[in-house]
C-alpha cells in the first residue's frame, strides 16, 4: 500500500497483466473498448476450461425447468467439429474490428465445421454474432428464435470443444449501445480475482463503460471483489466505498441493474466460488432459442470430417515446415555476454598481448574451444583487431538468425552486451528503426545505432568497418518530429539529458511504468514510485524550473486532477520519447490534455 499526499492507494499485483497475445491462424481477435484483443483458441492463451468445465452440470442442476439444449441430436460430435450445423451471421462488429480480423473469425469458424453467411437468411442462420441488442437484425433474430451470442462465447466454446449455452454475461449481447453505457462515470478497482477471471472482469468493465484501475484510491467509486478480505477491502470500508461481488457486474451487463445503480443487496454480498456464472432467467429472451436443438445428421458430420481431413492434407507440407522452424527456434545455450569487467572466456578474445603472433599483414587466427550452439570452434579473423578497451560492445535487436550473427561478431573480436547501458553499439535487424524500449535506451547510452549490414560487411572484410554509413534511419519519425537521428547520435552528454529531473509516472502509462522508467533512467532522470504533494511539486517547479515532471494518461486523469486545476503542466509519454529523440527538452511538447 502506497501513499500519495493525502490519498492512499493500494497497488494491484495483477495490474499490468494482460490477456492480449499475437493472433495466429488458430486465434480469434476479440474487440475490447479501444482495440482488438486477440484471444487464442488454445495453447498460450487464457485457459478457460479450468473455470468452466462444470458449466453443463451447473445448468443441469439449477435450470431443470429451462430444458436448455446442450448438445446436438446425434451421438457424438468431435471437438474439432463442434460448430457443425451452425450457420453464423456477423452483425455490429464490422465497424469495430479490421477486415482481416473478420476474415480470421470466418476462417476459424469454418475450420470447426461452421459456416458464415454474408446476408441474414432466416431459413439458414442459426446463430447471430452480435455485440448489442439495438440493431433491427437482432430484433428479428430474437423473434425467430436464433441464438444471439458474442464473439466471447464463440471463443470459449472453441476452447471447450463442445457446444453449450452462454454461461457468463460477457457471452450475451448488451442491452445498451456504445452511447449509453451504464457505468461511464465510475472508476472501479478489483480484488481477489486472478488470471483469467480478472481478465474477464476487466473486459466486462470496458463493456459497461467503467474506468478500470489496478490500484484502489479515494478517487475510486467502487470495489468489486471475490472475497471480503484484503487491503483494498479494508480501505474501501474506511473510505465508505461500495464493495460488491461479480454478480453485481453481471447484472449491470445484462441490463438488470440500471442507473441509478443499486449497490446494496444480499445477492451482491454473497461471495461465490464461481461469481461470473449467470442465471438464465436474467436474460430469458436470449435463452429461449437454446430450448430448440440443432438437428445434424450423421452424414453431415462425416462430410464435415472428410472436408477437414482434406484441408489438413493440403496444408501438411506447410505444417511440417512450421514444425521444423519451431525446432530450429529452440533457444541454444546462452552465449557469453559482457560482464562488469571483461575477462577471458571461451568465446571472447582477450587482450592483444595474449594472442599468438602472426605474420605481418595477416589476420590473427585464434582458435577458441568449441561452444555448444555455435556449431564448432570460433576463430578470430579480425586483421585489424582493436585494443581490448576499444572493441565494440554490441547489443542485438530484431535479429532473426541471431546465432549466426553472434558467431560473426565474436569472430570479429567484439563483445555481446546484455543491456543498452553497457553497449557501445546497438545493431538492428531492420533498416528502419522503431521506437522500441531497447532503441530508446540506446539513443541515450550507445555511441552508434546501426543496421545489421554493418556486421555482415565487417565480417566479409575481416575488420570492423567505419560505422557512419550504416546508421539506421527512421524517416517517418524524423519528418513528424523534425529531427535527424544522425545528428542526435552525434550530440554529446546524451546520458545526462534528464539529469537533475525527477519524474512521477501514473500507473497506466504506456509502454508501461517499468519500461518508461528504464528509458528515463538511461537518460539520467530519476523516477519516484509515489507522487509528491501539490505543495512540494510547486516548490520544485517554481520560477519555471520544471524539475518535477508528471507523466500521465487519460485513464489516470483523476490522479492528476489537482495539478490540472492549478494549471500545472502534466505530460504524456510522448514528452519523454520526443525529448530523447531530439535531445532537447521542450516543456510545450506533448502536454497532457484533459478531455473532461
Amino acid at each position: 500500500m502506497k501513499s500519495n499526499g493525502n490519498h492512499h492507494y493500494v497497488h494491484d499485483k495483477y495490474a499490468y497483466r494482460t490477456a492480449g497475445i499475437m493472433a495466429t491462424s488458430g486465434q480469434l481477435g476479440v474487440p475490447g473498448s479501444r482495440s482488438a484483443l486477440p484471444l487464442a483458441l488454445r495453447g498460450d492463451a487464457i485457459h478457460r476450461k479450468s473455470i468452466n468445465s462444470n458449466v453443463q452440470s451447473n445448468y443441469t442442476d439449477q435450470n431443470k425447468k429451462s430444458t436448455l439444449s446442450l448438445s446436438y441430436d446425434i451421438v457424438h460430435v468431435p471437438r474439432e467439429l463442434c460448430l457443425v450445423g451452425c450457420v453464423f451471421y456477423i452483425a455490429d462488429y464490422h465497424g469495430e474490428v479490421t477486415v482481416e480480423t473478420l476474415h480470421a473469425w470466418k476462417r476459424v469458424i469454418q475450420q470447426h465445421a461452421g459456416e458464415v453467411v454474408p446476408i441474414y437468411d432466416s431459413a439458414r442462420v442459426t446463430h447471430l454474432l452480435c455485440k448489442h441488442q439495438k440493431s433491427p437484425v437482432f430484433m428479428q433474430a430474437v423473434r425467430e428464435n436464433k441464438r444471439c451470442i458474442t464473439i466471447f462465447w464463440l471463443n470459449d466454446v472453441l476452447l471447450r470443444g463442445k457446444m453449450a449455452p452462454p454461461w457468463q454475461a460477457i457471452h450475451l449481447p448488451t442491452p445498451f449501445g456504445n452511447d449509453n453505457k451504464p457505468c461511464k462515470d465510475l472508476i472501479v478497482s478489483v480484488s481477489g480475482f486472478e488470471n483469467e477471471e480478472r481478465t474477464i472482469i476487466k473486459l466486462m468493465l470496458q463493456l459497461v463503460g467503467a474506468k478500470y484501475t489496478g490500484y484502489f484510491s479515494k478517487h475510486n467509486s467502487l470495489l468489486i471483489c471475490k472475497r471480503l478480505e484484503g487491503a483494498k477491502v479494508a480501505k474501501a470500508k474506511e473510505w465508505k466505498r461500495p464493495v460488491v461481488n461479480g454478480v453485481w457486474l453481471s447484472e449491470v451487463l445484462l441490463g438488470q441493474n440500471t442507473p441509478p445503480l443499486v449497490y446494496h443487496g444480499t445477492r451482491y454480498q454473497h461471495y461465490l466460488d464461481d461469481p461470473l456464472r449467470i442465471d438464465p432467467s436474467l436474460a430469458s429472451h436470449l435463452f429461449n432459442a437454446w430450448k430448440y436443438h440443432i438437428s445434424v445428421s450423421k452424414e453431415s458430420v462425416e462430410k464435415a470430417k472428410a472436408m477437414r481431413e482434406m484441408a489438413l492434407r493440403k496444408r501438411k507440407t506447410e505444417a511440417d515446415g512450421d514444425q521444423e522452424n519451431k525446432r530450429a527456434c529452440l533457444e541454444p545455450p546462452p552465449a557469453p555476454h559482457l560482464g562488469s569487467t571483461p575477462s577471458q572466456t571461451p568465446t571472447q578474445p582477450t587482450a592483444p598481448s595474449q594472442l599468438p603472433s602472426t605474420p605481418t599483414g595477416g589476420p590473427p587466427q585464434t582458435s577458441l574451444p568449441s561452444i555448444s550452439g555455435f556449431g564448432g570452434p570460433l576463430t578470430i579473423i579480425n586483421k585489424e583487431l582493436p585494443p581490448e578497451q576499444h572493441r565494440p560492445r554490441i547489443l542485438l535487436s530484431s535479429i532473426k538468425n541471431k546465432e549466426e550473427i553472434e558467431r560473426k561478431l565474436l569472430e570479429l573480436g567484439g563483445y555481446l552486451a546484455k543491456t543498452s547501458i553497457e553497449a557501445t553499439h546497438l545493431v538492428m535487424g531492420i533498416g528502419t528503426a522503431q521506437r522500441t524500449v531497447k532503441f530508446m535506451c540506446a539513443i541515450s547510452c550507445c555511441k552508434y545505432v546501426l543496421t545489421l549490414q554493418w556486421i555482415l560487411d565487417s565480417h566479409a572484410e575481416a575488420k570492423f568497418l567505419p560505422e557512419e554509413k550504416y546508421i539506421v534511419e527512421m524517416p517517418e519519425y524524423e519528418r513528424v518530429f523534425q529531427f535527424s537521428l544522425k545528428s542526435t547520435l552525434m550530440k554529446p552528454n546524451r546520458r545526462h539529458l534528464f539529469s537533475g529531473k525527477t519524474f512521477y509516472l501514473t500507473p497506466s502509462v504506456i509502454p508501461g511504468r517499468t519500461w518508461l522508467r528504464e528509458i528515463i533512467e538511461c537518460a539520467g532522470g530519476t523516477v519516484e514510485s509515489k507522487r509528491r504533494t501539490l505543495k512540494e511539486i510547486k516548490e520544485r517547479n517554481k520560477d519555471g524550473a520544471h524539475q518535477y515532471l508528471t507523466i500521465a494518461t487519460i485513464a489516470d486523469s483523476h490522479l492528476v486532477r489537482d495539478l490540472l486545476q492549478e494549471e500545472m503542466p502534466v505530460f504524456n509519454a510522448e514528452f519523454v520519447l520526443g525529448s530523447i529523440l531530439k535531445q532537447q527538452i521542450d516543456v510545450k511538447m506533448a502536454l497532457y490534455v484533459d478531455e473532461e
